[in-house]
């Protein structure tokens, strides 16, 4: 995503941690703070080149609710570091997906939403 493109979905944030692993290193990236039908945000150690695409599995650490994994093609669209901290957050756009992964990224943001009205922090994500 370049730096002139809108937002078109709401993010929303999601209330448990859920790690993100890159599926064919399987190498943690970092763990997802937010999430739409679209596209998700990786907070994590290093940061990821921006036009980067993998496979993402996103996993459910125990005890969660429930005990499952997803995975999806993503390319990372920009990754910057944190304010006052050591991490970097990383911005992926989802890629093609067949219904039920869509259906398992819907029902992921619909269990996990917690803050709609965070529109500062969404306004800076762009």
């Amino acid at each position: 995503m370049d730096q002139n493109e809108q937002r078109e979905l709401r993010r929303c944030y999601l209330a448990a941690t859920m790690e993100v692993y890159d599926d064919e290193r399987d190498e943690l990236i970092g763990h997802l703070v937010d999430m739409s039908s679209r596209g998700f945000k990786v907070v994590g150690r290093q940061p990821v080149d921006r036009g980067r695409r993998l496979r993402v599995r996103l996993k459910m650490p125990p005890p969660g609710p429930i005990e499952w994994e997803l995975r999806c093609e993503a390319r990372s669209c920009w990754s910057r570091p944190e304010v006052d901290s050591d991490y970097h957050g990383t911005g992926f756009v989802l890629g093609q997906m067949d219904d039920q992964t869509l259906d398992l990224v819907l029902g992921l943001v619909n269990l996990f939403e917690f803050d709609r009205r965070a529109e500062k922090y969404l306004e800076t994500q762009h």
